[in-house]
């Protein structure tokens, strides 16, 4: 309930007879029923019953368990590049000439319970290996020009593997790479001319561009994301990174495997001869999903707070899946 009538103008209740239900193989036979008299409790039945079927997928997704060793390896892979000098964070080490200062660097803590039923319900398909956002990271930089410098530092640095990104989960609604190109192009020439003398009015006459084509881009995420706000303009991909996980009882059991062979108690050396190694694997490797979020400081701003917001968005989605759920509309 918390999860789907959570939403404006949402006043419903579950029917009694739901929450008394002890056998959930009632709600089969509820949900069988085509009779005319029983068409709002065969709805409510089959709805209950998409919910089960999402928090089923979720419950059984195996790498649920290791997900804080996952996301642990992930986060590292960037917090290495993290350094923060008098109190201004950096990407990379500040006496790099590479390196891009920043405003902020955040990391999303781990989806709550709730917020993962909602996703799950709201989609087409109803599959916990869809959710690719459960590990995400956002760069804020304080301009356009350096969105790109960050874009271009993750990529020479392999910190992101392009060949491991998604295509159909990359979008860009911020900076028109087309402009970016002209635009750099025509700056060149004015050095060439000596019109432009160093890097403050090359990045000054970038980021002026930049956020002149901006207005005119409305590249707008609707196409992937129905519950992204217009007003929420970023650079943002999935990428995949090889995890390894290294059983916990591995070495554990091989020792006191070899400790055992001593013991001369028959019982003990029968059941020591059924562990079979073959299916004790020393270590698991699998590719996991991560989002990565890149803006400028006016757009994690108007994010934040505006119409943008979070709140606004999961509002929307809760709508979308309450009609979904409960077949309104």
């Amino acid at each position: 309930r918390r999860v789907l009538f959570r939403s404006e103008g949402a006043d419903l209740e579950i029917p009694r007879n739901f929450l008394e239900l002890s056998d959930v193989r009632q709600l089969f036979v509820w949900a069988a029923d085509k009779s005319i008299e029983h068409t709002v409790r065969a709805r409510w039945a089959c709805a209950i019953l998409r919910v089960m079927h999402a928090i089923s997928h979720l419950d059984k997704d195996l790498r649920h368990e290791y997900f804080a060793e996952i996301q642990k390896q992930i986060f590292d892979h960037f917090y290495r590049e993290i350094h923060t000098v008098e109190g201004q964070i950096w990407l990379g080490n500040p006496k790099d000439p590479g390196s891009v200062a920043l405003e902020r660097f955040l990391t999303k803590p781990r989806k709550a319970r709730e917020s993962l039923i909602l996703k799950l319900l709201h989609k087409k398909e109803t599959l916990a290996e869809d959710v690719f956002d459960q590990i995400g990271l956002r760069f804020v930089t304080r301009s356009r020009m350096d969105v790109v410098r960050v874009l271009k530092f993750l990529r020479d640095r392999y910190i992101v593997m392009t060949m491991n990104i998604r295509p159909s989960r990359s979008r860009n609604n911020l900076i028109d790479p087309m402009l970016y190109r002209r635009t750099w192009r025509e700056i060149q020439h004015a050095i060439k001319r000596g019109d432009v003398a160093d890097r403050a009015a090359v990045d000054a006459a970038l980021d002026h561009a930049l956020a002149a084509g901006y207005q005119e881009m409305q590249k707008e995420i609707q196409e992937h994301n129905p519950f992204s706000s217009r007003e929420f303009h970023s650079i943002q991909f999935t990428c995949r990174q090889l995890v390894k996980y290294r059983s916990p009882i591995y070495d554990d059991v091989r020792a006191l495997r070899g400790f055992m062979k001593s013991v001369e108690d028959p019982a003990i050396k029968k059941i020591l001869e059924r562990i079979d190694f073959a299916h004790l694997a020393k270590e698991q490797r699998f590719f996991y999903p991560f989002e990565v979020q890149i803006m400028d400081k006016g757009n994690h701003d108007e994010a934040e707070s505006g119409r943008a917001s979070h709140a606004v968005y999961k509002t929307a989605q809760a709508k979308v899946a309450m009609k979904r759920v409960l077949e309104i509309g």
